[in-house]
C-alpha cells in the first residue's frame, strides 16, 4: 500500500492504526538518499507491504511537477489546461504497482514559471527580484526572479518562493501578479477611481489676479458690438507638469511641454487666453482625460487627480506630494462612481 510522504514528513492524519516500526524503517531509508537524488524523486513507491491499510485523504496531481532541469522541460505546450487533468485520491483504494499516488516534497522552497512576451523579457531583463500576489488566496510575497529558456526556444520567467508551499502543494497551475519593482505612496482601492476631462494649457498663460490672489487666466471677451475686452477668469487647476516628469523626459531624450490641466466648467473650447504682459494669444481646444478620486474632507466632492505608479486587481499606488493632488490622511469617496462634482455628502 502507497504511503504519503509531504515535506519530508507525515502531513495527513492516519486514521487507522499502522505498524509503526515499517514506517519508520522507510523513512529512515529515505533520509539516507543522497540530496540530488532526493529532491528529484516525483514519484516513489513504498517497497515494504504494510501489515495494515494507511486510510488517508490527499489529492494528487497525474502530472508531474516541474524539475530544476528547465531548458529540458519548459515549452509552450505546458501552460495549456486542454490536457490536463486533476485526480483525487481517497484512503481505502487500491491502485496498481507503478502508479502514481503522490508527490516528495523536501522544504518550502518552490518555483512558478511564466511566459514572457518579448516587451516583458525587454522589461525583466535586469530583475533580479519582484514582488508578488495570489489574488486567490491574498497573499503577497517577495520572490527571487530569473530568466530561462526553454526547449522551444523561447524564453521564460522563472519566480523562486521559500513560503507558502503547502498552500500551492496541490496546484499545477496558479493565478498569479508579477511586479518588478515595489511602488511606495497612497494606496487608493480602485473603486474609488474616477476620469475627468481637462483642458490642455500652457504653463505661461497662468497667472494671479482679480481681487484674491487665486489662479487663473486672462481671457478675452468678445461684445455683440464687436468690442474686445479682457477680464480674468478664476480657474480649477486639475494638474500641472511636474519635475519628475521634465527629469524623466529629459533624460529619455524627449520633449514634453510644461502645462497645466484646467477644468472644461472654466472654459469653452475655442476661447481665447492672453499671455500675461503680451498680445500672444492661446485658443483652447486640446483636451486630456485625467484619472483621479473626491476627496470628500468638506462635506462635498472635489475632484483630485493621482498619478498612479502601480496598481493590482484591487489596489493602486499613487504617487506622494504631487502638486494639486492628494494627500496623506485626506478622506476619498470609496464609490467614485456614485459621486458627481460638488456632490453634497451626508
Amino acid at each position: 500500500h502507497p504511503l504519503l510522504l509531504y515535506s519530508g514528513k507525515l502531513r495527513r492524519e492516519i486514521i487507522h492504526p499502522v505498524s509503526k516500526p515499517h514506517i519508520c524503517q522507510y523513512l529512515l531509508r529515505l533520509q539516507r538518499l543522497p540530496a540530488d537524488l532526493h529532491c528529484k524523486l516525483n514519484i516513489l513507491q513504498c517497497s515494504q507491504i504494510l501489515d495494515q491499510i494507511i486510510k488517508l485523504k490527499y489529492k494528487a496531481d497525474v502530472i508531474s511537477p516541474v524539475s530544476r532541469q528547465l531548458t529540458l522541460r519548459i515549452s509552450a505546450d505546458i501552460f495549456s489546461q486542454d490536457n490536463y487533468q486533476k485526480t483525487s485520491l481517497t484512503g481505502g483504494e487500491l491502485i496498481s504497482s507503478g502508479s502514481a499516488a503522490y508527490k516528495v516534497i523536501t522544504d518550502d522552497s518552490w518555483s512558478v514559471v511564466i511566459p514572457l512576451s518579448e516587451e516583458e523579457l525587454s522589461d525583466y531583463t535586469d530583475v533580479k527580484s519582484v514582488a508578488v500576489h495570489f489574488p486567490g488566496k491574498d497573499l503577497d510575497a517577495t520572490a527571487g526572479f530569473s530568466i530561462v529558456r526553454g526547449r522551444d526556444g523561447a524564453s521564460y520567467g522563472k519566480i523562486d518562493l521559500t513560503k507558502y508551499m503547502i498552500q500551492f502543494a496541490g496546484d499545477r497551475f496558479v493565478e498569479i501578479e508579477v511586479k518588478n519593482s515595489q511602488a511606495h505612496g497612497l494606496k487608493i482601492p480602485k473603486t474609488a477611481l474616477v476620469s475627468k476631462e481637462a483642458f490642455v494649457i500652457p504653463m505661461e498663460y497662468l497667472t494671479t489676479g482679480g481681487d484674491s490672489l487665486n489662479e487663473g487666466f486672462y481671457k478675452q471677451v468678445y461684445g455683440n458690438d464687436g468690442t474686445v475686452t479682457t477680464e480674468f477668469v478664476e480657474a480649477d487647476i486639475l494638474r500641472i507638469t511636474n519635475e519628475d516628469e521634465k527629469q524623466a523626459a529629459e533624460a529619455a531624450g524627449e520633449e514634453i511641454t510644461d502645462n497645466c490641466y484646467v477644468s472644461i466648467d472654466n472654459f469653452s473650447e475655442g476661447d481665447y487666453l492672453l499671455l500675461p504682459d503680451s498680445n500672444e494669444r492661446y485658443q483652447i481646444g486640446q483636451k486630456e482625460v485625467l484619472t483621479g478620486v473626491y476627496n470628500v474632507n468638506r462635506g462635498y466632492a472635489v475632484f483630485k487627480y493621482i498619478r498612479i505608479l502601480d496598481d493590482n486587481s484591487e489596489y493602486c499606488i499613487a504617487k506622494k506630494n504631487v502638486s494639486y493632488s492628494l494627500r496623506t490622511y485626506d478622506q476619498i469617496a470609496l464609490h467614485g462612481d456614485r459621486v458627481s462634482d460638488d456632490a453634497i455628502l451626508h
